[in-house]
């Protein structure tokens, strides 16, 4: 099985000495206290990439990465949802009709009209930023990993959601990649299959997070809507802008889905404008109120909404591995998608803290971190194979966002690395 490896890589040189302990994701002690004094952890899944990652691992004594399989995330963009914006302007609209803006609310609602116009008629589209990050990610895994693209072996398939901002973001990552290395054969798809797979496309089987480790989804917490009512203190927020709330917003579910939109609106705003409008719009203790509904939102939405069959993503990791570690075909698998199946990923694998299974709805933050799948996130899995000793097993390391993670289910074998049989018995077979 390794005879094709080490004959496409022994002639490859070795990576430069770079030591480094593998990066766990954070565990936030205080969440909220945090959130609330960090802007951008604040923002979410709207939050922009950190490119500021620590070196990475050097590649273990004999041995040399061959393969990648990676999932990234497409990068910044406006609101995925035109009702963000809208339900902020019909709001803005009945309040002066009524009569009942504050000048605070008259001057933001001022603001907002010159603002959302755009916006409103771009939402869900790819910003300018959002195409940088991932040409500036091709960069930096060429950078990081030359001699899987620069050995015999030159194919990459990059498949992309049907998405338009997916496929735009596999487009320039893919372009960029090809400056790097001009010699290689990219072939590019839009498709769903090995991307996972929705409840609404798959088989009645399909479940949904923790399905591969026998445990619940947490279906049975509240809804979003009752928990964004408990949680967010709405009459703070409202009566800067309004008056009298109840002549524009018709029950408490209302007030609470305006302050989040116009949360989300405040969480992602700076992808795409330089604009400080809405900055000082919230308080710290609502700037934490207001995350902890977001992410408990996002959560929902993550678990119960979707329903991501993962196992389609993981077979196809392994499959595709496989079949480079015995045929030497591939050098990279490429994936181009969204937030929803990173996080679930994530919490299939248990990475960091984002396993948990929440005992409350106060519990997800604790289990769950949005902000862990900023835009652009990525994950990787970099394969190695041995230069000289045939029969030696095949070694992976994990990235999530350029960052060496542990997998709690596996031991590794040494540093950030762990045996590739390891993963797929634990991983590569339905319950």
């Amino acid at each position: 099985m390794i005879k094709h490896i080490s004959s496409i890589i022994i002639t490859v040189a070795a990576l430069c000495s770079v030591t480094v302990c593998a990066q766990q994701m954070p565990d936030r002690r205080d969440i909220l206290r945090t959130v609330a004094q960090d802007r951008e952890l604040a923002s979410g899944h709207e939050r922009q990439y950190d490119f500021d990652t620590p070196a990475l691992a050097a590649s273990p004594d004999g041995y040399v990465p061959f393969y990648i399989s990676h999932y990234g995330r497409h990068g910044s963009r406006y609101a995925w949802d035109p009702k963000t914006y809208k339900s902020i302007y019909d709001a803005f609209q009945k309040g002066a009709a009524e009569g009942v803006l504050t000048a605070e609310g008259k001057k933001l609602m001022e603001d907002y009209m010159a603002f959302c116009p755009g916006p409103m008629a771009d939402y869900g589209c790819l910003v300018p930023l959002g195409s940088e990050q991932h040409r500036k990610l091709a960069e930096r895994m060429a950078a990081n990993f030359p001699e899987v693209f620069s050995r015999r072996v030159n194919t990459v398939y990059a498949r992309a959601s049907t998405s338009h901002r997916a496929v735009a973001n596999m487009n320039a990552f893919t372009l960029a990649l090809q400056k790097k290395f001009t010699a290689l054969d990219i072939e590019t798809t839009v498709l769903t299959s090995g991307l996972a797979v929705t409840k609404s496309q798959a088989p009645a089987e399909v479940k949904g997070p923790f399905y591969l480790r026998g445990e619940n989804s947490a279906s049975l917490l509240p809804p979003v809507g009752t928990y964004l009512s408990s949680k967010i203190d709405t009459d703070s927020i409202l009566k800067k802008f309004f008056t009298s709330s109840s002549k524009v917003f018709g029950s408490s579910e209302e007030k609470a889905f305006f302050c989040i939109s116009l949360y989300y609106l405040w969480s992602g705003y700076h992808n795409y404008s330089d604009s400080d409008f809405l900055e000082g719009l919230f308080s710290r203790k609502q700037i934490a109120q207001l995350w902890e509904a977001g992410n408990y939102k996002d959560y929902k939405a993550t678990v119960d909404d979707y329903h991501m069959d993962i196992y389609n993503l993981l077979t196809d990791i392994i499959s595709r591995g496989d079949s480079t570690i015995s045929d030497g075909n591939v050098c990279a698998d490429l994936r181009f998608g969204h937030d929803v199946v990173i996080s679930m990923l994530l919490m299939e694998l248990n990475i960091g803290t984002m396993g948990g299974i929440p005992e409350n709805p106060d519990d997800v933050k604790n289990c769950f971190q949005n902000y862990n799948v900023p835009m652009a996130s990525n994950v990787q899995f970099i394969l190695y194979g041995p230069i000289t000793k045939i029969s030696a097993p095949v070694l992976f390391k994990l990235l999530v966002n350029e960052r060496e993670v542990k997998i709690p289910a596996l031991k590794p074998v040494t540093g950030p690395y762990y045996d590739w049989a390891d993963f797929k018995s634990a991983y590569g077979v339905r319950p």
